[in-house]
């Protein structure tokens, strides 16, 4: 197997493990859907994309090369306009739906997927599987109130590590 062929393969395993998570009874409760890319065209909220970013490989034992390849989890959420109480969408109430969705304290969330002992070799595929850092962005799109465009996202770094044999 090459390095490109087993990051697709990781690719797909992580886009798998984190849609199983979705729905009342996941991990993951609140999310609407998982893709695997960061363009989350679908303008569904919230919402998780997985992008690979980067493969690389090195000769690590005689018949064995060691294959890193790197993932961006985008966690995106949208804050809405508030019926009840006449809020409009702010940054404060996005950011707030995205910490949940990432760690919510309980032991449910992205990363707490992603951190399971029992996920961190993807069912036996890889060798070991690293959350390996969150970066936070927002965009604010300013409308007349109740109509601004606010969102909140989080790009959480994932590190996969394997091994695979050479001819």
């Amino acid at each position: 197997m090459t390095p490109e062929e087993s990051s697709a393969q990781q690719w797909s395993a992580i886009t798998s493990l984190l849609n199983a998570q979705l729905g009342p009874s996941g991990m993951i409760p609140t999310v609407a859907n998982v893709q695997q890319s960061v363009d989350l065209y679908t303008g569904q909220s919230p919402a998780i994309g997985v992008q690979l970013v980067r493969t690389r490989s090195s000769l690590k034992f005689t018949k064995k090369m060691e294959v890193i390849s790197e993932f961006v989890v985008l966690v995106s959420v949208k804050s809405e306009y508030d019926l009840v109480t006449q809020t409009p969408p702010n940054l404060a109430d996005a950011n707030a739906q995205l910490q949940t969705i990432i760690a919510d304290g309980s032991g449910h969330g992205v990363v707490e997927v992603l951190r399971d002992p029992a996920n961190i070799n993807l069912g036996g595929l890889v060798a070991l599987m690293l959350v390996t850092g969150t970066d936070y962005s927002w965009e604010i799109g300013r409308g007349a109130a109740g109509s601004d465009q606010v969102w909140s996202h989080a790009l959480i770094s994932v590190e996969v590590r394997d091994y695979v044999s050479v001819a």
